[in-house]
């Protein structure tokens, strides 16, 4: 739910791993429509849309801010021959929505097993259309537990799901957590990102079709620019990945679209590569029709599950 940023920080990223000096003429690139949009079973739709930036952008909040499309007419429809026009407004669930840029939906709620349509029309009048569905299945959580051995010693670990995957049909997942209870202080205006799911993961069935798999869910950061203020200790406590004694986790696991999984799983590994230069940012596969766009509009069947890590008893 957060391509945009990730785009932006991999183009900063892009010569990190290179010792051999090269010299690269890189295109400005800038202008491209960005649409990332999801409706989740039982909650109404959401879509963030953009315009990505140069590479030699100063690349700050208020740069991106000012990217976002406020003024795009943005509709959705179902199979059940619903229509609504979505409105500006607020969401927990992307950076943009914390300061009241995304398009929200307040009467299309998502069901399981129905087909949902986007149409676009942003600011300067190019039009964009992509469809999504939301998988019928739920993922099946057996078990959800911190993998303590010696809680004296395992204080910073990651969370282990055990996911029974149904063996009938070809499944793709993707993982998201936060701690609700995280100890930073936080800017006034991005107070709001301690609602925010990080991602923290993006697989398929393909080698575990009807197998139970244990999957590390680790926490993943909801933003990739640093945030001015916070002490280093505060840095480290905002971005760490592992889970503490204390913390209180909500897991989000949901099953997606395999257009979804493609777009989503494509950004994974860019992020993985750590800024390998024979990686080019911002390359994915999207659903989304029309000329010059970027993005990703997904349906999403979501499980919840919150588990508290013990303290150690002293």
């Amino acid at each position: 739910m957060r391509n945009s940023i990730l785009r932006m920080t991999l183009c900063l990223l892009i010569f990190a791993s290179c010792e051999t000096p090269i010299s690269l003429t890189l295109p400005e690139q800038a202008g491209t429509t960005v649409i990332e949009g999801w409706i989740e079973n039982e909650k109404t739709a959401t879509v963030a849309v953009s315009y990505s930036m140069s590479y030699y952008s100063t690349i700050d909040l208020n740069t991106i801010f000012d990217c976002v499309d406020t003024a795009a007419t943005v509709i959705v429809t179902d199979d059940m021959g619903n229509s609504e026009t979505l409105q500006l407004g607020f969401s927990w669930e992307h950076i943009f929505g914390i300061m009241g840029r995304v398009y929200v939906g307040q009467t299309i709620k998502g069901v399981p097993g129905h087909t949902y349509n986007l149409y676009v029309k942003t600011s300067n009048g190019h039009e964009y259309t992509a469809k999504t569905y939301i998988p019928a299945n739920r993922v099946q959580v057996d078990s959800i537990y911190f993998p303590i051995k010696n809680s004296a010693t395992d204080t910073a670990l990651p969370l282990m799901l055990s996911i029974k995957d149904d063996f009938t049909t070809y499944d793709c997942y993707r993982f998201f957590s936060k701690i609700s209870n995280l100890n930073v202080e936080l800017p006034l205006f991005l107070q709001g990102l301690r609602y925010c799911y990080a991602p923290v993961g993006c697989l398929d069935d393909l080698t575990w079709n009807g197998k139970t798999l244990a999957y590390q869910l680790f926490r993943g950061s909801v933003i990739n620019l640093p945030i001015s203020g916070m002490s280093y200790e505060e840095r480290k406590e905002f971005y760490r990945s592992l889970f503490r004694p204390g913390d209180t986790v909500i897991a989000r696991s949901t099953l997606i679209d395999v257009d979804s999984y493609k777009y989503w799983f494509t950004v994974q590994l860019d992020m993985e590569g750590g800024g390998n230069p024979i990686m080019v940012p911002g390359h994915y596969k999207t659903n989304l029709v029309g000329n010059n766009v970027t993005g990703i509009w997904s349906g999403y069947h979501a499980r919840y599950d919150t588990i508290v890590f013990p303290k150690v008893d002293k």
